[in-house]
């Protein structure tokens, strides 16, 4: 049996209910379901809490735009009661300044006529760019981190975004290999598919992209609306 405070549980509760009454102020029942609210309300609800704590251990409950599923699970520190979620630091920083920009109104991915964006789950997912690694003198998979797909009229473009930064070892041949099948002469590939003209680019973010060298300074990215470009 927990020996914590039930006066903490009761604020706690307390304050979740104030952020959801405040959440939805101004609304009456048909306004609300004639909302985004009514679609996705248990997915808002958790929004609202933000931040679930559980045996001291922090998990950060996000409502992020465009993101392929809802909502999107985060922790800064190891959680150990649950699995699949985003857990390494450069991923967190990342969703976090992704999440800060979209906010605003007039951010560059508005410009699309849709666009998504996913975490890739190298346990589950099978999505990965084939690299050769001349030090193991073998074939490895480049899985990044998350993906994204824009269209605009008959443009599809697929960009692939690796926020581990430049300490990341071998960074070089995981471009390698992206430039072997998705670039031709130094530029992206064009390939025709169902009246689209389809586009693969990856992206590898950090905090300085100035540090990175001249010959891959166009890979690299330290801002989320370069993304967008």
């Amino acid at each position: 049996m927990s020996k914590r405070d039930p006066r903490l549980y009761l604020n706690e509760m307390i304050e979740c209910c104030d952020k959801v009454a405040k959440y939805i102020q101004d609304l009456d029942e048909e306004a609300f379901v004639h909302t985004s609210l009514y679609q996705d309300a248990v997915v808002r609800n958790l929004a609202i809490i933000g931040t679930f704590t559980h045996n001291g251990q922090q998990l950060h409950i996000r409502h992020v735009a465009n993101h392929y599923y809802l909502p999107v699970l985060y922790a800064s520190d190891p959680v150990d009661y649950i699995r699949h979620i985003i857990r390494h630091e450069s991923e967190v920083r990342f969703l976090n300044e992704l999440n800060s920009y979209l906010a605003q109104p007039d951010n560059a991915f508005a410009r699309y006529d849709w666009w998504l964006c996913s975490k890739v789950d190298e346990n589950l997912d099978s999505v990965h760019i084939p690299y050769y690694d001349p030090q193991a003198n073998r074939v490895r998979q480049f899985k990044p981190d998350f993906i994204f797909w824009f269209k605009e009229g008959n443009d599809y473009r697929i960009l692939f975004v690796d926020p581990k930064g430049m300490q990341n070892i071998g960074w070089q041949h995981k471009i390698a290999g992206y430039r072997t099948l998705f670039e031709a002469a130094g530029a992206a590939r064009t390939l025709p598919y169902d009246g689209l003209s389809v586009q693969v680019h990856c992206a590898l973010y950090t905090a300085d992209a100035n540090r990175s060298p001249q010959e891959y300074r166009r890979y690299w990215f330290d801002r989320p609306e370069q993304l967008a470009v």
